[in-house]
């Protein structure tokens, strides 16, 4: 099993290397958070089947999921999830700052893996944030069907501007709202 001399042989690229010309020594924690930010995606391999902990944080306390999920890489968020991150513990983090960046495809592999989204939906939308609700719905996230209704008739019922276009903006159908002549006004001409 080989192993990184250090961050800085990392940070050089040393991914096809002649094991003669470099030390070897222990694979760590750092070396992977390094890799994982420059996107480095077969050096965070390398690194994971050198036996390094997928499950590290950094010195702000964001676990390397989050950090892969936030950067937006598919393949590095992939290889971290079959390499046993705990999903429990990083999944909601994970799952919320792809969404806010509007990456779809990284949502969808951390649905696939387990992370349940439908109340970050709702979560996205009462935040007032637009473009994470949009992302779930892209990466086809369902309103839980009696949320939807009451979030619509409420809004239509009091005339809420407000909440009708958030809800329009996110993909609710203006069908749905029960002031149809109302609703019509808000849409864009």
């Amino acid at each position: 099993m080989w192993r990184w001399s250090d961050s800085e042989a990392l940070r050089k690229g040393c991914l096809d290397w002649d094991s003669k010309k470099l030390k070897m020594i222990e694979a760590t924690s750092e070396a992977l958070l390094i890799a994982i930010k420059e996107g480095n995606f077969e050096q965070v391999c390398a690194l994971l089947e050198a036996g390094v902990n997928p499950n590290v944080k950094d010195s702000q306390g964001c676990y390397a999921l989050v950090i892969a999920c936030e950067l937006g890489n598919i393949n590095i968020v992939e290889v971290l999830l079959a390499s046993n991150v705990y999903l429990l513990i990083q999944g909601y983090d994970a799952l919320w700052i792809a969404a806010i960046n509007g990456y779809v495809k990284v949502v969808k592999a951390l649905i696939a893996e387990g992370v349940p989204a439908n109340n970050m939906l709702i979560y996205a939308y009462e935040q007032g944030q637009i473009k994470a609700a949009k992302t779930f719905l892209d990466a086809g996230v369902k309103f839980n069907g009696w949320y939807i209704y009451f979030q619509v008739h409420d809004a239509a019922s009091t005339e809420n501007t407000e909440i009708i276009k958030k809800l329009i903006s996110i993909g609710v159908s203006p069908a749905l709202f029960f002031s149809k002549i109302y609703v019509s006004q808000l849409l864009p001409k």
